[in-house]
């Protein structure tokens, strides 16, 4: 059995904390994302499989992103998605599709290999569970300073 804290700021600012099954990720990137992301492609990205699309997808993404000198870690903040998506993808669908799990990622998670049941997997390994998940989102977070002057972090000299 597994607790989840809640916490105290869900009712103050919509801070939340939960299991990021595909339905509870559905739920709230619905909410979180309203107006940005269209509701119909949360519910089609959102699946296990879309999620196996995906995969594939993500290696032929970060592959193309390879072969330009890039790194997939600069892709979150530029139209690198959108550009692979118009080249890669023949229908619209597909390329709405894919850049609406691409922001999804970028934003929240929800990786590549992101299984939809609440467990990690374990070492890349495919379809061996490792770890529970939580997704914490945090709407007004402390600072450092701040949470260090409450004690409720420490910072360790290296």
């Amino acid at each position: 059995m597994y607790i989840i804290d809640r916490g105290e700021n869900l009712d103050i600012d919509g801070s939340d904390i939960f299991v990021p099954t595909f339905e509870n990720m559905r739920t709230k990137l619905k909410s979180e994302f309203e107006g940005e992301l269209s509701p119909e492609l949360i519910d089609k990205v959102m699946t296990e499989e879309y999620s196996e699309k995906f995969r594939g997808h993500w290696d032929a993404f970060h592959n193309d992103l390879a072969a330009s000198g890039k790194h997939w870690s600069k892709s979150f903040d530029s139209n690198e998605s959108e550009s692979f998506a118009n080249k890669y993808f023949k229908s619209n669908l597909d390329t709405s599709s894919f850049t609406t799990r691409q922001e999804i990622l970028s934003e929240i998670g929800a990786w590549e290999v992101f299984r939809g049941d609440g467990l990690t997997e374990f070492n890349n390994i495919k379809g061996k569970p490792g770890a529970i998940e939580i997704l914490e989102i945090q709407h007004m977070p402390d600072t450092i300073e701040n949470l260090m002057s409450q004690d409720k972090i420490k910072t360790i000299k290296l």
